[in-house]
């Protein structure tokens, strides 16, 4: 890409205050208002109680009184004055406090954020007024943050970092007028300069990172510092159970393990504890028989138990089944940022976490919601994460009593329609509607649950699982099974576990990715290939490096966009094509995460990638203009190319109105957008279309 740009001057702004002190000994014995804190309704009891022991005292008095001479009835009575000297004062509440909330009419409230850090901020303000220590984590990393739950112990909010530290978290850590910082994992995660700019934020007194080699070695550190006897065990390479889990760490460890095995780290810190009570989360699919025989023959527990479900929804719901609580928090199922700094909140409330999907809460989660006499839900996240619908799905059945079945389900290869008799409405009769669904080779199914791959038709081995509501192709038949391939694993499945895809119906997705300019305050105009690439690969959660230190470890060549990026980024030359192709691309982005070239790609394969979760680099041209080309010399060949080429990293789709979602790094004026500001926009599909089709090239690269 070549871009003229005048280059900007930079200024750093650097907070300097003085204050590293050690931590060992202060986490264990600070003490914070929040343990002594009660809710409106706790302290208004107290004052009617405290109103009835002073009727009685002035009842009691009264009657001394009348006993006495005339002249005792003008003197006061000290008892009663003392106690109302004492009468409890009733604070003022936040309207945004979940003291607040709980006090309103209200049975749902929503906290979320633009973005994963600003969610974690409201979350925090949601739950606290003040806290004395404060824990940092990574939001691109969730074991490290889903670790802390072991550490919350209801007091402490966990605030969200996307590599930088914002003034949005600074603000957040002076409100709670917090003394202490605790920070989860390496320097790759939290770098030693956001460390030092913490130690010097004013009133902060002591910094401690805990942090390993991997996830594993983290949490075995975080477990360490917990001191708890009691372990819940979950699956390190996947997020629900943990997550759904987190309600239960108030008076325990996390400790993640593989699904056949226990890491060292692991194995060496729970082996020097005496451990009371063990509670394994997820089926064997997730944490093994070797795990859990291993567990049960080392401490021969008579309190050791396995908490799982048919799925992730199901799983949370019997977790919650520990609680006695009539307060629900719903989390996302699919998409772990917005519910990370959740723990502290429902471990405060003695709260479940459920997990649903974006558009569906589950029969299973509703009928939780029922039973257990829920009266208020706090759901996580906005809309992208948890759709309107889901909400009043909730609110319905919060107000009415009742789960709500979907309008047509799917059974087998046929759709079942209810039919209701008008004069009964709980009489609900079902006729079968012939609707088989079409799975010839090379068709596409979308999966109702998240199901289960399997190694062959005889399903002797699961490979592993497919969320809910992906998109597969389909390969091959085979009777009752359906062999499939899903974001390059080919495998089978059983054909009732899906329906079939329509781009329509499916709905309006964006996956949402952080924002990184190409101009500021890395001045690259010349990266809008890796730029791109980078934004998907931290939407993923892959990778935390920074855009120079990327930019700089790309593959590089002199003259051939085939072997590599050619010359530098960082600068515009007239006499080569500053370029990079998508081959070399996708292959310098394996070393990160599940990327894959997709060059030649059809319109309907890119949106299958959007609605699939994924994103798309797609090379386009600058301003969306026409092209004009120049031919220059490539290996010592004259070859001829797009000039203004320009490539924008693809987020989300809209089928009703046909219009793509694009995170574009070039964020110039000239371009509509502010180099201060991320550049998020709509364009028309038959625009990018267009541009993307221009001398046929057809570039695109998917992070998966």
């Amino acid at each position: 890409m070549n871009k003229k740009i005048i280059p900007l001057i930079m200024s750093g702004i650097m907070i300097s205050q003085t204050g590293i002190c050690s931590f060992a000994d202060q986490l264990n014995n600070s003490s914070t208002e929040n343990d002594r804190m009660k809710t409106y309704i706790g302290l208004e009891s107290e004052k009617k109680d405290k109103d009835l022991r002073l009727r009685d005292l002035n009842n009691s008095n009264s009657s001394n009184n009348n006993a006495n001479t005339a002249n005792s009835s003008t003197q006061t009575n000290p008892v009663v004055d003392d106690a109302k000297k004492e009468e409890v004062v009733v604070p003022k509440l936040r309207s945004d406090s979940v003291e607040y909330f709980l006090q309103t009419a209200n049975n749902i409230k929503r906290v979320y954020g633009y973005n994963r850090t600003a969610t974690s901020i409201e979350i925090s303000k949601f739950s606290f007024d003040k806290a004395d220590t404060v824990i940092i984590a990574d939001a691109y990393n969730y074991p490290d943050a889903l670790s802390a739950a072991s550490l919350t112990k209801s007091k402490y909010p966990v605030l969200l970092l996307q590599g930088r530290l914002s003034y949005d978290i600074i603000n957040e850590i002076s409100r709670l007028q917090a003394k202490n910082i605790i920070i989860l994992g390496g320097e790759t995660s939290i770098s030693s300069g956001v460390e030092s700019r913490l130690s010097k934020l004013d009133g902060i007194m002591s910094v401690h990172r805990i942090a390993g080699k991997n996830r594993y070695e983290t949490n075995a550190r975080v477990f360490s510092e917990s001191k708890s006897n009691n372990i819940v065990v979950a699956n390190g390479e996947n997020f629900p159970d943990a997550l759904a889990s987190s309600s239960l760490l108030k008076n325990g460890s996390l400790v993640l393990v593989r699904r056949s095995s226990i890491p060292a780290s692991t194995n060496s810190a729970i082996s020097n504890r005496r451990i009371d009570n063990i509670d394994i989360i997820g089926g064997y699919g997730a944490v093994g028989r070797s795990v859990s025989n291993r567990l049960e023959n080392y401490f021969n527990l008579s309190n050791f138990s396995r908490i799982s479900g048919e799925n992730r929804y199901s799983t949370s719901v019997n977790i919650a089944k520990r609680f006695n609580s009539d307060v629900a928090i719903v989390a996302s199922g699919e998409n772990f940022p917005d519910a990370l700094a959740a723990s502290s909140l429902s471990q405060k409330l003695n709260a479940p976490i459920l997990l649903v999907s974006r558009n569906n809460v589950s029969n299973e989660v509703q009928r939780y919601l029922i039973d257990n006499n829920i009266k208020k839900v706090i759901i996580l996240g906005g809309e992208n994460t948890i759709s309107s619908e889901a909400q009043e799905t909730i609110n319905f059945v919060l107000i009415n009593r009742k789960v709500i079945k979907p309008k047509y389900e799917t059974v087998s290869n046929r759709v079942v329609k209810p039919i209701v008799n008008k004069n009964d409405e709980n009489n609900v009769s079902t006729e079968t509607v012939d609707s088989s669904i079409k799975t010839s080779k090379g068709s596409y199914v979308v999966t109702k649950n998240e199901i289960n791959i399997y190694s062959d038709e005889q399903e002797s081995s699961i490979l592993g699982k497919i969320p809910n509501k992906k998109i597969v192709k389909v390969l091959s038949e085979g009777g009752n099974m359906l062999k499939i391939d899903y974001n390059g694993k080919v495998g089978w499945i059983e054909a009732n576990s899906v329906v079939e895809y329509n781009v329509n119906t499916f709905g309006k997705v964006v996956n949402y990715v952080p924002y990184i300019s190409q101009l500021y305050p890395v001045y690259a105009p010349n990266g809008c290939e890796p730029t791109s690439m980078l934004m998907g690969l931290k939407g993923k959660g892959y990778t935390n490096i920074g855009l120079r230190p990327y930019l700089d470890a790309i593959p590089k060549t002199k003259t051939n966009p085939r072997y590599g990026y050619v010359g530098v980024p960082y600068n515009v030359e007239e006499g080569r094509f500053q370029t990079i192709d998508p081959k070399p691309l996708a292959q310098y982005g394996q070393r990160y995460g599940n990327v894959v070239n997709i060059q030649g790609a059809s319109k309907e394969d890119i949106i299958r990638e959007i609605q699939n979760g994924n994103t798309v680099v797609l090379w386009a041209t600058l301003y969306w203009n026409r092209p004009y080309f120049k031919t220059l010399m490539v290996d010592g060949k004259p070859e001829r190319r797009i000039w203004n080429n320009h490539v924008v990293l693809v987020t989300g789709y809209d089928p009703a109105k046909k219009m793509f979602y694009i995170a574009d790094p070039y964020n110039h004026e000239k371009a509509g957008g502010n180099r201060r500001k991320p550049f998020y926009y709509w364009k028309s599909e038959d625009t990018v279309m267009r541009c993307y089709n221009y001398d046929n090239r057809r570039f695109a690269v998917a992070i998966r």
